[in-house]
């Protein structure tokens, strides 16, 4: 079962009713509401004690609440407020005030980069706009009246013991802006902001624009459709080009059996339904009246024979638009250029509020789906009823190497497995592809079930990859449930080299695995997997034979940057390759050392390269860099870089036919693709 609780406790003292900072929700007794979200079917609320009842409805809570009833006539004999200077307890129960905008990632066009959270990762954000009565009653008035509060909370999920749990981002979390009027703030007309405490314990800025003086040019912005400084609700016309990348947007159903829902809209005989949200996170709120946030995506791909024939997308798009069908826009691409939109036999483009879509989605709601979106599979608030056990077929792994590829390593260097998976022999190399569960794992966390990592053992000659006989292709899936309760639900699997399922059992190889796996933990890994990408050591023990290795390159002349007479360059791994996989990168463990002579044959220099990997040096790839000392004795320096120039001048390789960071060589046992 996944929770959400709330993260942090907000004083007691300043809650006249329970504070629903929307999923930070947080009872009398200062204990966490858990809300389940398993078969996203119902939000149902539990905790040790009963909750203290909401006397908002009852009474004004605040000093804004009881200026919105004078100025807007309950009291005949109190004039409305010439100012209103709002303080910390105005803003508490903010969560109970009317929803006006509820948006997703950078979906607004107006924001630029704010209230977008971490900017790397604005899709994982949502706002939400919350109004106090004195706003809400006034909004289509040309003015709002003074008293008017709006709220702003910026907020993600993310994982913890509990489950996921809904946090405000670090920085501009909560904020607000107050129609507070006099005259200290005319040109503003009589607005002022605040950056609130995430905890709603105090008021962190105030003023004209306490957020880098942004908050009143922005604003100003908001004439396009709202009026007063206040922005109408976000509507977001996506732009189709958007839909080019959904294949590595979030999968949520990987469906090969017709569903009755789909009907005749979506090829009743299809062989293979893939559905992809593009914003993992979007949480359909049922509580209040805005469900999915504008800017949600999602795309349905439908093939059969092996062909895409279908493509279709949904966009929240809000404002507006298509009310009758929820603010959804509908989309039919054309299935071989996600961008392009299909056009019908009257020349109408097939996009916007579409008449069969609505009917159809209207169903999606109970038990079968949230706001017009059905529910699927691995939807994170929207799913089925949660999958107790996975249970992997051969389709499960049909398309396993276009998967993520977790790790690419060369040689004994893990100290676990002993000679499983090749360890034991130089040569091999370990490919690692993780499905989308495993691979958006977070590391303080157990796998969900349903993830599924493969590993790749083989050489390579020439460029050519081989699989070794026995152990090529090995699976293991969180199958979950019952099954294999003592190794964390994991079930073990050999494949043919066609990736078919031939052996599967909780005790594959006689427990092997089950006991090796289970070294997995602290820095060697989590939940019965080894960490990746793998990592290297290097010590001069590895590197001091280099002459015993295969001479690659022998170049004689001046005006090298490694200067010299002669320069001789040697591989240990003579057959590793960076052109077996998508990603163009050398397996971890690669070594290169290059030996520098003068015209009389003196060494003058001892340099090497070493595929390190883990999380070394990812800018450049996680290559670490060496100077050995004349006789290959001894290191003398090490590092990511030992000046700017080794990486500078080796990210040039590519340019100039190279890959990864390495420069071609004549006598290189792996040759370029032509």
């Amino acid at each position: 079962m996944k929770h959400f609780a709330i993260k942090g406790k907000a004083p007691l003292a300043k809650l006249a009713s329970v504070a629903l900072l929307a999923s930070t929700i947080v009872a009398c007794d200062g204990k966490p509401i858990t809300v389940s979200v398993g078969d996203s079917s119902s939000m149902a609320m539990s905790s040790s004690s009963a909750l203290h009842q909401n006397s908002s409805s009852m009474m004004p809570s605040s000093s804004s609440e009881a200026h919105s009833m004078m100025s807007h006539g309950h009291s005949s004999s109190t004039p409305a407020p010439h100012e209103f200077k709002a303080v910390i307890s105005d803003f508490i129960g903010y969560s109970d005030w009317h929803e006006t905008d509820y948006s997703i990632g950078a979906t607004h066009p107006y924001l630029g980069g704010a209230h977008l959270g971490e900017a790397s990762n604005s899709d994982d954000y949502m706002r939400k706009t919350f109004m106090n009565a004195t706003a809400y009653q006034s909004k289509g008035d040309s003015e709002f009246a003074i008293g008017s509060i709006i709220v702003k909370e910026t907020f993600t999920f993310a994982h913890s013991e509990h489950g996921l749990i809904k946090t405000l981002a670090p920085t501009g979390g909560l904020l607000a802006m107050v129609k507070r009027g006099g005259s200290a703030y005319d040109y503003a007309e009589g607005w002022e902001w605040f950056i609130l405490d995430n905890d709603l314990k105090s008021v962190l800025a105030q003023g004209q624009s306490p957020a880098d003086k942004n908050c009143v040019s922005c604003h100003e912005l908001a004439g396009n459709g709202g009026n007063d400084f206040v922005f109408a609700r976000s509507e977001y016309e996506i732009d189709t080009h958007i839909f080019k990348d959904y294949k590595n947007w979030e999968l949520i159903d990987y469906n090969t059996t017709p569903q009755n829902l789909d009907g005749w809209a979506h090829i009743d005989n299809a062989d293979l339904r893939r559905t992809f949200q593009k914003q993992r996170l979007a949480y359909p709120d049922k509580h209040g009246n805005m469900h999915y946030p504008t800017g949600t995506t999602l795309i349905k791909e439908i093939t059969k024979d092996g062909k895409v024939e279908q493509l279709v997308a949904m966009v929240k798009r809000g404002g507006k638009f298509n009310p009758e069908g929820a603010h959804w826009e509908y989309f039919i691409l054309d299935p071989h250029d996600a961008s392009k939109v299909v056009v019908n036999d009257a020349g109408e483009s097939m996009r916007g509020a579409l008449t069969d879509c609505n009917a159809c989605h209207s169903a999606a709601t109970g038990e079968k789906g949230i706001d017009h979106v059905f529910k699927h599979s691995d939807a994170v608030f929207n799913s089925h009823a949660e999958k107790t056990e996975y249970i992997a077929s051969n389709a499960t792994f049909s398309n396993y190497k276009n998967w993520h590829l977790a790790d690419y390593v060369l040689g004994n260097h893990n100290p676990f497995i002993g000679e499983a998976h090749g360890n034991a022999q130089p040569d091999y190399v370990r490919a690692v592809f993780q499905n989308e569960k495993a691979h958006k794992m977070l590391h303080d966390a157990y796998y969900p079930i349903g993830s599924v990592i493969i590993k790749e053992t083989f050489s390579t000659t020439k460029g050519i990859k081989k699989l070794a006989d026995a152990g090529g292709v090995l699976a293991m899936v969180k199958r979950g449930g019952n099954f294999n309760p003592d190794h964390n639900g994991w079930e073990w699997l050999e494949l043919t080299h066609e990736g078919k399922i031939s052996k599967r059992s909780a005790e594959l190889k006689n427990g092997a695995c089950n006991v090796c796996h289970a070294k997995a933990t602290g820095s060697a890994g989590i939940d019965y997997s080894f960490t990746k990408p793998s990592e290297v050591t290097t010590t001069i023990h590895d590197l001091k034979h280099f002459k015993t290795w295969p001479l690659i390159g022998d170049e004689k002349g001046t005006g090298s940057v490694h200067g010299g007479h002669n320069r001789k360059t040697y591989k240990k791994q003579g057959h590793a390759s960076p052109y077996i996989f998508k990603e163009g990168q050398y397996p971890v463990g690669t070594t290169f050392v290059k030996q520098v002579f003068d015209s009389t044959g003196n060494t003058t220099r001892i340099v090497a390269m070493v595929k390190r990997g883990g999380d070394y040096d990812p800018a450049n790839n996680n290559w670490e860099w060496f100077i050995l000392n004349n006789d290959a004795s001894s290191i003398t320096s090490q590092g990511p870089s030992l000046s700017p120039t080794c990486t500078s001048c080796h990210a040039k390789a590519a340019a100039n036919r190279g890959m990864d960071y390495v420069y071609p060589h004549a006598n290189d046992p792996v040759p370029a693709p032509h």
